[in-house]
């Protein structure tokens, strides 16, 4: 009976002992994916803003490239071509 007892005891200490592990283990996994997401989220907002800086660049040089054309379509039509 005593045997008993302390086989019991043993496994339910042995069970409470790697529930533990377990708990800290995912704990550590969460922490870590949550600055993981961080990281990202900050990674993608600064992507973001590079983005819309190249594509406000972009439409800047379509307007020149617009404006030159247009200069070169009425020197041609003021000279007669």
């Amino acid at each position: 009976m005593i045997l008993m007892f302390g086989i019991c005891a043993t496994v339910i200490l042995l069970t409470l002992f790697i529930n533990r592990m377990i708990t800290s283990w995912h704990r550590d996994t969460i922490k870590a994916f949550k600055r993981e997401e961080a990281s990202l989220r900050g990674r993608h907002a600064k992507a973001m803003e590079e983005q819309k800086k190249a594509l406000l660049k972009l439409r800047r040089v379509k307007i020149q490239i617009t404006n030159y054309e247009r200069m070169v379509i009425d020197r041609r039509m003021k000279k007669g071509e």
